[in-house]
């Protein structure tokens, strides 16, 4: 990387502690674990973090789905806190594109939730399976290495895109290495569970639309209450327009909202965000759960 790129990138992160929610109340404090961090990482080495409560993980430069934990506590700071605030002990969890586990160690290891969590790539799996097994959590967690779509079938899936590995079909492979993954649908997988996920993170690169299709039975079903779905347009790749999701959601009677974890304050969207996004239904449910939850302490701080 030139020193130009490097500055740049730089000035990108001290843009992001300065923005994030949490780090930006302790900006110098935030600043100071990020070139700590850097400075560790000279040569390069798995370093053991803490992270919320008695939580831990494995942290590796350049393993971004992870990694910005670091130096902001929560990296998806609305998305985790309402997670932890709205949860409770023994609820079902699924994460979708659980990565290296940040959303799968929060709901199964502070949360206490039971988690089925679903990675294709195989390095990142076994670094998943690494930090559920580091944090005792082989009871609350289920791990899937497979990917999850419309139906039960073999894709070709990127493996060095780091957080962004997707589904590569016929037109968008480029140069990108990859490797034979299995799919199989959301509904197939619970067909013979007695219980029902109360919560879903879809965060796959572009295949939500596919994810949606694979869970027609659960949207019909009215124990689950949210869905957290990346739509930043990354569908186009595979012919879906981020509206296509969300007028299937608001079909299904979901409705897109942003969480102030400080304040414990709902506010409803009047569209998606180009990221993250907080799907509800049954709002007095999930209202009730946020506002009698405990508190979370993490930098220095309570919400």
């Amino acid at each position: 990387m030139t020193l130009n790129r490097k500055l740049k990138a730089l000035s990108g992160i001290a843009r992001h502690i300065k923005q994030h929610p949490l780090a930006s109340r302790y900006y110098l404090r935030g600043w100071l674990k990020f070139i700590s961090w850097q400075l560790s990482q000279l040569y390069p080495h798995e370093i053991k973090k803490k992270f919320v409560g008695d939580t831990r993980y494995w942290a590796k430069r350049g393993w971004t789905g992870i990694t910005g934990n670091i130096y902001t506590g929560l990296h998806d700071f609305s998305e985790m806190g309402f997670l932890l605030h709205f949860l409770r002990k023994d609820d079902l969890f699924i994460d979708a594109g659980a990565n290296m586990g940040s959303y799968t160690l929060l709901a199964a290891g502070e949360a206490k939730a039971n988690v089925l969590a679903f990675e294709p790539a195989v390095t990142t799996f076994e670094r998943l399976k690494k930090n559920v097994l580091m944090n005792g959590l082989s009871e609350k967690v289920t791990l899937f290495n497979i990917g999850l779509g419309a139906c039960r079938k073999w894709v070709m899936f990127s493996t060095t895109l780091d957080s962004v590995n997707h589904v590569a079909e016929k037109g968008n492979l480029f140069n990108t290495p990859y490797e034979k993954t299995a799919l199989d649908s959301l509904d197939t997988i619970l067909l013979d569970s007695d219980k029902k996920p109360v919560m879903v993170k879809i965060d796959v690169e572009g295949y939500e639309a596919e994810v949606l299709a694979g869970m027609k039975n659960l949207l019909d079903d009215s124990g689950l209450k949210v869905i957290i779905i990346e739509l930043n347009t990354s569908g186009l790749r595979y012919g879906y327009k981020d509206e296509q999701v969300d007028s299937e959601l608001r079909t299904a009677g979901f409705l897109p909202f942003t969480y102030y974890p400080h304040k414990r304050e709902l506010i409803k969207l009047p569209s998606y965000i180009n990221m993250n996004t907080i799907y509800l239904r049954d709002v007095p449910f999930v209202e009730s759960r946020l506002s009698n939850a405990k508190k979370i302490k993490l930098f220095y701080q309570e919400f």
